[in-house]
């Protein structure tokens, strides 16, 4: 099973040279493959005007593919397709890709690509074959995810009212399909429309991989929070159809925190490295989804745990994943000087543990504390319930019914009527 861990340099550009130092680190922790979500913080030669002010350019991102080469790890590049690709409308030149219409029928200055657009396929090949060079594991994440406007743009709204939701959405996955695999590259994406809509996966081409997402501590199956919660297993319906499956947990932190919850964290790590171990899943991806306001050293510890949780034959401890983050976020801490020795005469000294008792040096402390319950135990529990574990499961809502408005979030907007159910319209992963 490939190990591998994100960055999320779209959401904030860090020091090139910091970055290099890291990759040894990755390597020896035992990772295989690097991805990198960018949107506009690189230069696309082929597209001006998309990157920003502050974009890694050209020489400077080669420079970072070639250091984790070198390293021994492999290199994805995510470049979103559909979802996530406001880094594209904003740019003027682009702007009537847009999906989103206003009454006039001019495109809004927020939205995503159009599927049908005539002129999306023609920018989705130029940003693959820009990226083409850096894919060095011989792969591309085109993203994919939380693509709620599907059906808004008439273009759309007539296929749809034709072929149905699944279909529309199937299409344009295989046509980016054609232009990653002309250019020698496997593509993947995220699995999270694929529990939305999965009429759509038979009609997938075979040999994509799905990254499923899920960013809480569970027990048997990841579960899908826009279904109030209900478990989901794709890994039937993506094992008939060929698509490789990878579990994804992450390693920030949620818009309301402040850094990340590290027991939860774990949690989700440990849930996600028993479910690929039990689904014999293609790889491991701890993501990240990173606030600007959170240093990097603060994701860098979860993903030393959780290469700890992957180089045993099974998943460690809550205590044990602790213990080597802290390893690694002391890592460049200055050595302590050691103590002076003593001499024969110097006496016993007697001296006070963490846990209050005296002892004398020589002889061992009191034992601990039994460790915490594991997170998997917590969220059992009503209390942890309410603070941030999932809710007991209800019934799914069938795929081919409209989601029920009171599990919409309030300020969703409302999908686009079509044959088959539209994607619940709310963004869950926090980016």
């Amino acid at each position: 099973m490939i190990r591998a861990f994100q960055w999320d340099l779209a959401r904030q550009v860090e020091r090139l040279d910091f970055l290099l130092a890291q990759l040894p680190r990755y390597a020896d922790w035992g990772y295989h493959e690097l991805y990198l979500h960018l949107e506009d913080a690189v230069t696309y030669p082929s597209l001006p005007g998309v990157a920003r002010a502050d974009a890694y350019t050209t020489r400077d991102f080669e420079k970072l593919v070639t250091t984790a080469t070198r390293a021994g790890l492999k290199v994805v590049p995510i470049v979103n397709l559909l979802g996530h690709t406001q880094y594209l409308i904003k740019t003027p030149g682009l702007r009537n890709l847009n999906e989103l219409r206003a009454p006039d029928g001019s495109p809004l200055e927020r939205g995503q690509l159009c599927p049908l657009h005539p002129r999306t396929l023609e920018v989705a090949d130029k940003l693959l074959r820009d990226m083409a060079p850096f894919c060095t594991a011989g792969k591309v994440h085109v993203g994919l995810d939380e693509s709620f406007h599907l059906g808004k743009h008439p273009l759309s709204r007539a296929e749809i009212a034709r072929i149905g939701l699944a279909s529309h959405f199937a299409r344009y996955v295989n046509r980016l399909h054609g232009l990653a695999t002309a250019r020698g590259l496997r593509m993947g994406l995220w699995a999270d429309m694929l529990a939305f809509i999965p009429e759509a996966i038979p009609q997938l081409p075979r040999g994509l991989a799905a990254y499923d997402w899920y960013y809480y501590p569970f027990n048997r199956h990841p579960r899908v929070e826009l279904f109030n919660f209900a478990e989901c297993d794709l890994t039937p319906a993506l094992a008939a159809q060929d698509i490789a499956y990878w579990g994804c947990p992450m390693n920030g932190s949620f818009r309301y925190e402040p850094l990340p919850v590290f027991a939860d964290r774990l949690g989700n790590l440990r849930s996600w490295w028993k479910r690929c171990r039990q689904t014999n899943a293609a790889g491991f991806l701890v993501t990240s989804w990173e606030p600007n306001r959170l240093a990097l050293e603060m994701t860098t510890v979860v993903d030393a745990a959780a290469a700890a949780s992957g180089s045993t034959r099974r998943p460690m401890t809550t205590s044990a994943c602790s213990q080597r983050a802290s390893n690694a976020s002391s890592a460049k801490a200055a050595p302590a000087k050691p103590p002076a020795p003593r001499s024969a005469a110097t006496s016993t000294p007697t001296r006070v543990t963490p846990n209050g008792n005296s002892t004398t040096a020589g002889t061992p402390p009191p034992a601990p504390k039994a460790p915490p319950a594991p997170p998997e135990a917590r969220a059992s529990s009503p209390a942890s319930r309410n603070k941030k574990t999932s809710p007991p499961p209800l019934p799914p809502a069938p795929p081919s019914t409209p989601i029920s408005p009171s599990a919409k979030p309030s300020s969703a907007p409302t999908p686009a009527s079509s044959q088959n159910s539209a994607a619940p319209p709310a963004s869950t992963r926090p980016k």
